[in-house]
């Protein structure tokens, strides 16, 4: 036996120099430049899973994979070395890249559980990534987790995503998602047991945004359903070149800020207006339409939504213009409220506002907390515009309530 493990590790120890020179022929080094050659294997430290676990990897791959990658950008690591051959690589990221291997090298029907950044779901942006994981895992179990008011892990402030499965041949997936989950710092002790529920992704990508839905009960599975199943789109009633517009930034704290008019930054030396950092605009067809639509987008309906779609880091475009609504095809009445309500919230909005100063600048700040009152007027409207029921509705009213209204909470809206 000892002679036969000699045998094979030679053997092994051929078959990884041979197949590093190959790998190095992929990268341009030549395999007569022995010198190029060696620099590149100090600098790319070739692995080759086949050779290094032999056994496992002959037998079909791994029957268990736990793993936590590392989330770092692909570009920061690119003057270090460069990857090949990846279905993954336009995902940009070092963990897209572990994801893949993990779920190439794991048995089937091994299990893979790994904790990862929520952009593999919640971002277009790793499309290749996020179809791989459903195709290759069923059933598949996604949990969802802010990073305020605390995060999983201290010092990394990362909304992250636990991703669990069994190997499986393709085909079909079976996926169960958890809703966005958000905890304070004591609350961790019972986080796992407590607050993680699991619902059955019936309908997946029910909007036409590309990413996986975050739900995690039967009653929020049939609100969204009720929702995504109105026709018409606010993407829809965009109109190239209104002079109506409603405004909107891409920073937010626990309430979504649109207004009908761009918030007041001066410059304490100039004097002068500033405009907010990353203002995006949207033309509508007249100062009605844009109040029905400030309250719509000011809901707490869109902001589940929003959660419930996009990656929770950033309010993008696409997320604002895919919300079913357009002001067309509501009736009258529900039109007529919902523009009421619209001037009514930015006239509370406006008694809120304050000055801070920040970096040289005095910028106006509003307490959103403190229109939720007139929020839930606008999502009582909304929800006989969507018939939720009476418990749909009372869920999305209260709707993360406890960090939203908390201290903590408000204090963060007002000054972001």
């Amino acid at each position: 036996h000892a002679g036969a493990k000699r045998e094979l590790r030679r053997r092994l120890d051929e078959l990884r120099d041979e197949l590093d020179e190959y790998l190095a022929g992929d990268y341009g080094v030549k395999s007569g430049n022995r010198g190029a050659f060696r620099k590149w294997r100090e600098s790319h430290q070739p692995f080759h899973w086949f050779v290094e676990f032999h056994g496992i990897m002959n037998q079909g791959g791994f029957d268990v994979i736990i793993g936590n990658p590392p989330y770092v950008e692909y570009k920061k690591a690119q003057c270090s070395y460069t990857i090949k051959g990846y279905r993954t690589e336009p995902c940009g990221d070092l963990y897209a890249f572990c994801t893949e291997r993990a779920l190439e090298i794991c048995h089937v029907p091994g299990r893979l559980a790994l904790i990862v950044p929520i952009s593999i779901f919640g971002t277009e942006g790793f499309r290749s990534l996020r179809e791989m994981s459903l195709s290759m895992l069923d059933p598949m179990w996604a949990s969802f987790f802010a990073n305020r008011p605390a995060q999983l892990f201290d010092g990394a402030q990362k909304r992250l995503t636990i991703l669990m499965g069994q190997r499986s041949h393709g085909n079909t997936t079976t996926v169960y998602t958890s809703s966005y989950i958000r905890w304070l710092r004591k609350e961790f002790a019972s986080l796992f047991h407590a607050r993680i529920s699991y619902a059955l992704l019936h309908d997946k990508g029910q909007i036409p945004t590309g990413v996986l839905e975050k739900l995690g009960s039967e009653l929020e599975c049939r609100a969204f359903t009720r929702l995504s199943g109105r026709e018409g789109r606010i993407g829809e009633a965009v109109v190239a070149g209104g002079q109506a517009k409603l405004f909107y930034t891409r920073k937010f704290g626990y309430f979504l800020a649109f207004l009908n008019r761009i918030p007041k930054i001066i410059s304490a030396d100039t004097g002068r207006q500033v405009p907010p950092s990353e203002l995006k605009d949207i033309p509508l067809s007249s100062s009605e339409v844009v109040d029905a639509t400030v309250a719509v987008l000011s809901s707490s309906v869109f902001f589940w939504f929003w959660n419930v779609l996009s990656d929770c880091r950033n309010l993008n475009r696409r997320d604002v213009m895919a919300f079913p609504f357009h002001p067309e095809y509501v009736g009258v009445q529900t039109r007529k409220q919902l523009e009421d309500l619209g001037r009514k919230y930015t006239r509370e909005l406006g008694k809120t506002s304050k000055t801070m100063t920040k970096s040289g600048l005095l910028i106006e700040t509003f307490d959103y907390a403190a229109c939720k009152s007139i929020l839930d007027e606008i999502d009582a409207v909304l929800g006989r515009h969507y018939g939720f029921t009476d418990e749909e509705l009372d869920f999305i009213v209260n709707y993360d309530i406890k960090y939203r209204m908390g201290r903590e909470s408000a204090d963060r809206a007002r000054g972001e």
